[in-house]
Parts: C-alpha cells; sequence; structure tokens
C-alpha cells in the first residue's frame, strides 16, 4: 500500500510538472508577461531556465525506459549541438541572442530526448495537456473579448507597457487574464470595427499560433485522456476563437485541420443522419464563408500582403550570399542603402535562412525530411499527415517564432512521430 501511495504521488508530482513545463512554454511565446517593458530581457530567460532546469529533472529522476531508436535521436542531437557550436563561431557579438544559443543548446535536445523516453500513453498524455491549457486560455479570452473588449461591459483595471512595437506598447490589462492592444480590423459583414483578440499575448497571429498547434495534437494524435465529445467541444472553442483573432493564417489552417474529421464522421453517419449533417455544414458555410472571404480581401488590400512578398525577396537575396552558414545571429536585418527596408520580420523560414543558412534551417525543416523518407519506405500517404505538415510550412512561411520553445517543441513532436512511423511502430500513436 506504501508502494502503491509513492507510485501516485510521483505519478502527480510528474503531471504537474509537466503543467508547468507547457505553461513556461506557451508564456514564453511573445506573452505579454514575457515582454513586459524594461523586464522582458530577464523574464525570458528565466522562462527558459526554468524550461531546461524541469526538463533535466525529468531525465534525471524520471527513470524512464527508452522507446527511441537510440542512434537516431542522439544523432540528431549532435547535429543541433554542432549547429549551435557553428552559430556560436559566426557571431561577432552575442549581447540577448545568448538565449537563442541556449535554446539549441540544451533545450531542443533535452525536449527530443524526453519526448523520445515517453511511452505511448505517457506521450498521448503530455500532448492532452497543451491541449487542455490553450482550451482554458481560449475560453476565457473568448469571454472577455466578447463582454470586454466588443461590448466594453467590463472595463480593464491598468494599462501595461509591452515590448512590442517602438518603443513599446500600451495593453488594457483585464485582471492580467486578457489584454487588449486596441489593434482593431474591418468587418464588412457586421459593417463595424471589432478588436482582435490577443488573449495574453503580444498580438493576434501570435494567438493564432498557439491556437493552430494545439490543433494539431488535438486533432492529428489519439488521446488519452480526452474522449471524442470532448475533443469536438475543444475543436469548436478553438474555431471560433480562431475567427475572433482575425486571423487570415490562423482561420485557414484551423478549418484544413479539422477537415479530415468532418469527412470521418460524415462517412460513419446513417443517411439521414448524413442529410443533417450537410443542412448543418451549409450553415455553417454561409456564415464561415463570407468572413473567410473578408479576411481574405483585407489582408490583399493592406500593405502586409506587400510586406510579407518583399520580406521573402529580401531574405532570399541576403541568403544567397552566405547560403551554407549564414550571416550569424547577431546580424542587422537591413539593408545598408535604406534602413527602412528589413527582412525576417514576419515569418520563420527567412531568420533562420540569414541567420544559419541550411545548416539551421534543416533543423526546422526536419519534419518534411523525415516524412519523404517514409513515404519512399512505406509508399503510404496519409491525409492527416499531409494536412499538419502543409500546416507546418503556412505556420514557418507566415509567422515569426523561429527563435521559441514553442516552435521547437512543435518540431519535436513532428520528427518524433514520423520517426517511429519510418520504424513501423504505429502503434505508440
Amino acid at each position: 500500500m506504501i508502494q502503491m501511495n509513492k507510485i501516485k504521488l510521483s505519478s502527480k508530482f510528474n503531471s504537474f510538472l509537466q503543467y508547468i513545463l507547457l505553461t513556461i512554454i506557451l508564456i514564453e511565446c511573445n506573452s505579454v508577461y514575457s515582454q513586459l517593458y524594461r523586464y522582458h530581457y530577464y523574464i525570458r530567460g528565466s522562462l527558459i531556465a526554468i524550461a531546461i532546469l524541469i526538463l533535466l529533472i525529468f531525465l534525471v529522476l524520471g527513470n524512464k525506459k527508452k522507446q527511441m531508436n537510440t542512434k537516431i535521436i542522439l544523432n540528431s542531437i549532435f547535429y543541433v549541438l554542432a549547429c549551435s557550436f557553428i552559430m556560436l563561431l559566426n557571431s561577432d557579438k552575442l549581447n540577448g541572442k545568448i538565449i537563442i544559443i541556449l535554446i539549441f543548446v540544451f533545450f531542443l535536445p533535452l525536449m527530443l530526448l524526453y519526448i523520445s523516453c515517453l511511452n505511448r500513453c505517457e506521450f498521448r498524455s503530455f500532448l492532452d495537456k497543451f491541449v487542455q491549457i490553450v482550451f482554458i486560455i481560449s475560453a476565457v479570452s473568448l469571454f472577455f473579448w466578447i463582454f470586454g473588449s466588443v461590448l466594453k461591459l467590463i472595463s480593464p483595471i491598468n494599462q501595461l507597457k509591452v515590448v512590442w512595437g517602438k518603443p513599446y506598447t500600451l495593453m488594457d490589462n483585464y485582471a492580467f487574464v486578457y489584454f487588449d492592444s486596441k489593434q482593431v480590423q474591418g468587418w464588412v459583414v457586421t459593417n463595424m470595427l471589432i478588436p482582435r483578440n490577443i488573449s495574453i499575448f503580444a498580438e493576434a497571429p501570435m494567438f493564432a499560433f498557439v491556437i493552430l498547434v494545439a490543433m494539431i495534437f488535438n486533432n492529428n494524435f489519439n488521446s488519452c485522456i480526452l474522449n471524442k465529445n470532448k475533443r469536438i467541444i475543444i475543436n469548436i472553442i478553438f474555431i471560433i476563437t480562431l475567427f475572433s483573432t482575425i486571423s487570415v493564417t490562423g482561420v485557414v489552417c484551423g478549418l484544413l485541420l479539422i477537415f479530415p474529421n468532418l469527412m470521418k464522421s460524415y462517412n460513419n453517419l446513417t443517411t439521414c443522419k448524413k442529410k443533417i449533417f450537410i443542412i448543418i455544414l451549409a450553415v455553417f458555410m454561409l456564415i464561415c464563408l463570407p468572413t473567410c472571404i473578408d479576411l481574405v480581401q483585407n489582408k490583399m488590400s493592406t500593405s502586409s500582403t506587400s510586406a510579407r512578398i518583399m520580406d521573402l525577396k529580401n531574405g532570399f537575396h541576403v541568403f544567397t550570399e552566405n547560403p551554407f552558414i549564414g550571416k550569424g545571429i547577431d546580424h542587422p536585418r537591413q539593408f545598408e542603402d535604406n534602413v527602412e527596408t528589413g527582412y525576417g520580420y514576419s515569418n520563420t523560414i527567412i531568420p533562420a535562412l540569414t541567420d544559419g543558412g541550411m545548416i539551421l534551417t534543416i533543423i526546422y525543416l526536419s519534419p518534411l525530411i523525415v516524412y519523404a523518407i517514409y513515404i519512399v519506405k512505406s509508399k503510404k500517404i496519409n491525409i492527416y499527415d499531409i494536412i499538419m505538415l502543409l500546416v507546418y510550412l503556412i505556420i514557418i512561411f507566415t509567422v515569426a517564432v523561429q527563435y521559441r520553445m514553442l516552435l521547437m517543441l512543435l518540431v519535436c513532436i513532428i520528427y518524433y512521430y514520423f520517426i517511429f512511423k519510418i520504424k513501423n511502430i504505429k502503434k505508440l500513436f
């Protein structure tokens, strides 16, 4: 009996630490808490240090049996460390960018090693915890967005200075669980301007990115904690929240992620229920389609689209100058003849190419590489895998999260998933 109690306590403590680790990873991803004016560098460094410490506790005290192919995982970690060493040699002055090195030298290898040590249920449970955290954040944000930002029935308690923009941005603070940056977007359907839901993050696209990661985990991996009905409810809340962010990338990718499940549900229905399903889907499309069209039209009519295209062109031009090791993580992303024209500010792939060349970019493209190997060996194509990788590609080409722990977590999860598929250990997933 005493031994059983110890196991239960150990399991609860392990679960508690996982929640803490995942919460820290979320907060570090450009949340208002990690971007507070004058303190953002210290806060982010502390968050990364705590995350690394928790991973070390898991690996040292967890005493788990390794489920992965040791040779592949250790070679992957060796590559990451070698890449970090090259990046160090390729930088003149590190300053605050030392945080980036810490992520590659410590967090990424430790996270990959920890995930590879989880068994089937532990792996699923770990992803479920992330989904649960993001679900709570989304539900809370919807409440304050509707009654605070839109209807003005709830007033903010004060304003916080956040390092987002030059030199900072004032954010309305709603009890430290929701923030409003007063970013507005025209909505033709309702003929009104509505605020964008940013939840606890510095901008709406960052919140949309977090939701998309949670949707990937919720839709592409079998759950160990959440049943089918709970996962459907979570998807509905996520989709509604994505529309409230007024993020084109978020809405399009969110609808892509739920599409296979909708088709799967449709095929399992009886003839009568299929008709009801089609009616509900038609009503949903009538409501959402005009909104999606409006979002795309607004996006195309603003300077954001042209700026992103120019960003890609400028960044690729700089990449060709040093295609192997890049220009270093500390180089200024501006052209000498025009300080107003920069690159690498609107996506992930360009900073990776210009900072570390192909050596660094391979880390971000590793999920695609292992999937290509899997297709060649198995000669099988899964619609869930295709959509997951398509969403991943859209993310790295439209969202600037290249040096954030959350993207590193996503890379590790997808990489680990396909490595095991190559080894035909599908039962783990």
